[in-house]
């Protein structure tokens, strides 16, 4: 980790960079999805979401401090999920929303750092760049990973440029 935020500023500051977007697509920890998982995690869940949050947390700081602009586009993956069974399983139940509330308090006074999540569905997050307008999911969802920017474009109803997907 202690290089990271160096590599990350150096090649921002010779590219001119001063917005940087910073994209977590999910799976942030190994949750509980599966037993096996489960018994060969070194930490439990809850270690695993203060340990996550505070790295990430320190990245992200460092980073805004070498930066104009960061922006922290988040959204969740599957393995964060509270129930192990799919079928009984909530969207809105998950170990990764903890992170984003920590991540949010940890960084409150760095008035530099913008956090972008969804409104509606939980699980895409779109953002503009010079380049057009990209979408973020992590991509559990996805049936056809090669026609995700068609299909992204049609549910949200605006043009979608570029997806990015974590779970592949």
């Amino acid at each position: 980790y202690d290089r990271v935020p160096t590599k990350i500023s150096h090649f921002c500051k010779i590219h001119n960079v001063t917005t940087l977007n910073v994209n977590l697509m999910g799976d942030l920890i190994s949750g509980i999805i599966h037993v096996t998982t489960r018994l060969h995690n070194q930490e439990n869940v809850v270690k695993q979401v203060v340990l996550c949050s505070e790295l990430l947390a320190d990245l992200i700081n460092d980073l805004a401090n070498e930066i104009q602009f960061v922006n922290v586009n988040y959204t969740i993956g599957n393995h964060g999920r509270v129930s192990a069974n799919v079928k009984e399983s909530l969207d809105s139940e998950n170990f990764e929303y903890l992170i984003l509330e920590f991540l949010k308090v940890r960084l409150a006074n760095a008035k530099n750092i913008n956090f972008n999540t969804s409104d509606g569905d939980k699980e895409i997050v779109t953002y503009e760049t010079y380049n057009g307008t990209v979408a973020i999911v992590h991509g559990h969802r996805e049936r056809k990973m090669f026609e995700s920017t068609k299909e992204l474009s049609h549910f949200l109803g605006k043009k979608i440029d570029i997806v990015m997907m974590g779970h592949f």
